[in-house]
């Protein structure tokens, strides 16, 4: 009975701390690191770790490729001290991620489909109120239109990261979505799609061209390979429409001059 109610309350602690995930982004950086610290510290002190060693030995070929990446970036950098000490930085998430892959893999299935639910809540909220922001000025929160950069910050204020924070959890939802639900081409075609063209509007060009990264991995190890590549060719399509249509993103992403350059 002890053992019983010892591991209800350690996957409500594990369901508390992925739920506020997505709360701490918007809020602020601080709290994204503490919550980075406490996922790697219940991750290191838990004593059953069979479960992410299994995920690490049937995803080794994903790993060894972020690691050659990587290495690969800093070989060819100019600044190689200052790349190492970057990637160093950034291994902390790369932690991070076998932490959470751990504390999901412990919580109970209705506890996941709850989750879902409230992430799916957040994506949508932070895309709703940055799009009031476009179309209106101000964000449900006050924040302003950012005019100087045509930037989109919606609750995030004056940091310029409402794409990234899309593309990320919007990766993750639909990550977990199709993990533990099987969610239907359909569905994810729709979910994709409103995700990119999202992240279009919002200027943010890095996290736009990573989002196409994402979905050139996803074509390289998926099985359903003709999927990825209708849903790439048709999300191209709809931006280049996107794009001439709308005067603020013609100068953000030259399609035609970029097309003269390619024909010529």
């Amino acid at each position: 009975m002890k053992l019983i109610k010892n591991q209800i309350n350690k996957e409500n602690i594990y369901f508390a701390l992925i739920l506020v995930i997505p709360i701490f982004y918007v809020i602020g950086s601080l709290l994204v690191n503490l919550i980075v610290l406490l996922f790697t510290i219940f991750y290191l002190i838990s004593d059953d770790k069979r479960k992410i060693i299994d995920f690490f030995r049937n995803n080794f070929i994903y790993i060894f490729i972020f690691f050659l990446i990587a290495s690969i970036n800093i070989l060819f950098s100019e600044t190689e001290v200052f790349s190492f000490k970057k990637f160093l930085l950034y291994l902390r998430f790369f932690l991070f991620f076998f932490s959470y892959i751990y504390l999901i893999l412990n919580i109970s299935n209705h506890k996941l489909k709850i989750l879902l639910k409230i992430y799916l809540i957040f994506i949508l909220f932070v895309i709703f109120d940055s799009l009031v922001q476009l179309f209106f000025g101000k964000d449900l929160f006050g924040y302003e239109y950012y005019h100087p950069y045509n930037r989109i910050t919606g609750p995030f204020g004056n940091e310029m990261i409402v794409g990234f924070y899309i593309l990320n959890f919007g990766i993750l939802y639909l990550s977990l979505l199709n993990f533990f639900n099987q969610s239907s081409q359909k569905l994810n075609y729709i979910f994709i799609t409103i995700f990119f063209i999202f992240i279009l509007l919002t200027g943010e060009r890095t996290s736009f061209l990573t989002g196409f990264y994402f979905l050139t991995f996803l074509f390289l190890f998926s099985n359903k390979r003709k999927f990825v590549l209708f849903t790439t060719i048709s999300i191209m399509l709809i931006s280049i429409l996107t794009i001439s249509n709308v005067d603020y993103l013609k100068n953000k992403y030259p399609v035609y001059d970029i097309l003269k350059s390619s024909i010529g």
